[in-house]
């Protein structure tokens, strides 16, 4: 016990700052980005990912569509392909930008 003890105290002051860290995005998102509220609406999306979406977008008016935005952040639907037709699309996942 004695070896832990100041680990113990490291990661619980660690767990602390985090916190207030969660707390201070919380408050910069709802004071100078209101449109992140929309977003948390949405089962795992946190302050910090609803901020993120936003900054990178910065102006969402400038997509056509919602698909235009996926393509953006490099989301793109995998697809079977038989040939040179596309028989139907699969799940998306990421390709392209990693900061995204």
């Amino acid at each position: 016990m004695p070896a832990l003890g100041p680990i113990l105290e490291q990661i619980g002051s660690l767990t602390e700052r985090i916190r207030q860290y969660d707390r201070k995005l919380e408050t910069i998102s709802k004071e100078r980005y209101p449109q992140t509220e929309l977003l948390r609406q949405l089962e795992g999306i946190a302050p910090l990912t609803a901020l993120a979406f936003v900054l990178t977008l910065e102006d969402p008016h400038r997509f056509e569509k919602s698909r235009s935005v996926g393509a953006y952040l490099g989301l793109v639907p995998a697809s079977d392909n038989s040939g040179d037709k596309d028989l139907r699309e699969k799940r998306i996942f990421q390709r392209g930008r990693r900061d995204a």
